[in-house]
């Protein structure tokens, strides 16, 4: 699902939509910057909550989506079932939740633990895109 182009070692996700939902602004910042220094696109502000979760998860035009767990008003889950059924990749991202909360609801979904450095995002993301 990688897009087509130039291949760019450096820039591994160049051209890829990416979705976040993270309601802590500096870990928001922080995947934002690591997302578009790996090449790829965030075309939508950054989700804090469900609520806002619920009213863009159906219509966002994005190739992946990072999700913490844990928004302003709850578990993000409700909302992610939207774009499971969509079949966009998800990674949950989270420091608190456990990754056997997700397997069953979301096969196929990957999951990193928070903190996570700049490598290990690349790593996740494009293996979830494959």
């Amino acid at each position: 699902m990688l897009k087509q182009g130039s291949p760019d070692a450096s820039r591994p996700l160049s051209g890829v939509r990416v979705l976040l939902a993270e309601d802590e602004f500096f870990i928001a910042l922080e995947l934002r910057d690591q997302v578009e220094s790996e090449g790829g696109i965030v075309p939508y502000e950054t989700v804090r909550s469900c609520k806002e979760a619920s009213a863009l998860f159906g219509k966002a035009e994005v190739d992946i989506a990072i999700l913490d767990v844990m928004l302003d008003d709850g578990e993000v889950f409700d909302a992610a079932d939207t774009l499971h059924r969509r079949g966009v990749p998800i990674v949950f991202h989270s420091g608190h939740a456990q990754p056997s909360s997700t397997k069953e609801r979301f096969p196929g979904s990957a999951w990193l633990e928070k903190p996570s450095d700049q490598a290990e995002l690349s790593r996740v993301l494009q293996r979830a895109l494959k």
